[in-house]
């Protein structure tokens, strides 16, 4: 993770703390599924999200790995993925099936299932820079044979296809929000999300607006 191979880099004993928490952030993922801890969640639209997320830091660590040995940008996209999955948790509840791969087909939400499907593909992904821990948690997991006999995930092209995007919303010039929005929202469906959006009352309840100003596909700045 301390850079890409062609460049020179100063070794830093300190930085391996960095890299400790992280492997423990993933063990403390994976136990959350061996123990049958999973969230209670409402919202199965973010089973979709999640898996947005987890096929393009498939793709993302493929290139990387193939194309162009930057392992350090393929740790860091692995990185992004789990700070994903603990995004999407709220309050934890049991799972009583003694096994969780049951759980997946009939008892689990679909958001449980795009949790598990996404810790697994961690574990499948850190394998070749972490394999001791990989192959622990894999077996741990219910996984048989081992991660390195498991073929290496592919990224399905349904889920590479953005069909949202994370819209900025300032007022005044500073920013208040981020709401997720479809990439082809109309002007209008756009306006009437973004004064309806409970975040933003606080500035904009009573005043007047001036102006919209919209940059197609990236931000938008309310003039009050």
């Amino acid at each position: 993770f301390i850079g890409p191979p062609e460049k020179d880099a100063e070794w830093n004993t300190k930085a391996i703390e960095g890299a400790w928490r992280f492997l423990n952030k993933v063990w403390k993922l994976a136990n959350m599924v061996i123990k049958k801890e999973m969230p209670e969640i409402k919202d199965e639209s973010l089973a979709r999200r999640l898996r947005v997320k987890t096929n393009q830091v498939i793709k993302k660590v493929t290139d990387d790995i193939r194309d162009s040995f930057h392992f350090n940008t393929a740790i860091s996209a692995i990185m992004e993925l789990v700070n994903e999955i603990y995004s999407v948790q709220s309050p934890k509840s049991k799972v009583q099936s003694p096994n969780f791969k049951e759980d997946i087909g009939h008892q689990t939400s679909d958001i449980r299932q795009a949790i598990g499907e996404a810790i697994e593909t961690v574990v499948l992904l850190l394998s070749p820079f972490a394999p001791h821990i990989s192959e622990e948690l894999w077996q741990l997991l219910g996984n048989k044979p081992s991660v390195f006999d498991r073929e290496w995930p592919e990224a399905k092209e349904e889920f590479l296809r953005q069909e949202t995007f994370t819209l900025i919303v300032q007022i005044n010039g500073k920013v208040r929000s981020k709401i997720e929005v479809p990439i082809d929202i109309k002007e209008d469906e756009l306006k009437e999300i973004i004064l309806t959006d409970e975040h933003l009352q606080k500035w904009i309840k009573g005043k007047k607006i001036k102006r919209f100003i919209i940059v197609p596909q990236k931000l938008v700045n309310l003039v009050v």
